[in-house]
């Protein structure tokens, strides 16, 4: 999906989300920031879960994905 196109959808998310409860299932942590909730699945079972903050501090395997998504090198 494009930048454009990804902004639309993030900005629709978060109206609805004003009024109802939303579901998004995503590959990019930058989709998926804001959540209240985010649910971490590894090999199809839960991992991890939080908000973007808690995972951070408490999760290494997110810290690692953000980074690499954000075009860190990991060592």
């Amino acid at each position: 999906m494009d930048l454009t196109t990804e902004k639309i959808l993030q900005e629709a998310i978060e109206e609805l989300g004003r009024e109802a409860t939303v579901i998004t299932v995503a590959h990019r942590l930058h989709t998926v920031r804001n959540s209240d909730v985010i649910l971490v699945l590894a090999d199809g079972k839960l991992a991890a879960k939080g908000s973007h903050e808690e995972l951070l501090k408490m999760y290494g395997p997110y810290r690692e994905m953000l980074a690499i998504q954000q075009g860190g090198v990991l060592q």
